[in-house]
């Protein structure tokens, strides 16, 4: 079994102290999360791309 780090224990155990419902298991992600993510993502890299050309 693969040791947890401090972070991943964190991240789990957060929602469950927070009463919020934790999905189960293996769940896929909805579409729009993976949307979110690219963005947030390709706006990181663009922002850091406009800071390096000056």
């Amino acid at each position: 079994m693969r040791a947890l780090s401090a972070l991943a224990l964190w991240a789990i155990t957060l929602p469950a102290l927070a009463g919020i419902p934790t999905p189960p298991p293996g769940t896929i992600p909805e579409p729009e999360t993976l949307a979110l993510l690219a963005i947030g993502v390709l706006g990181l890299a663009l922002s850091r791309r406009r800071k390096n050309k000056k």
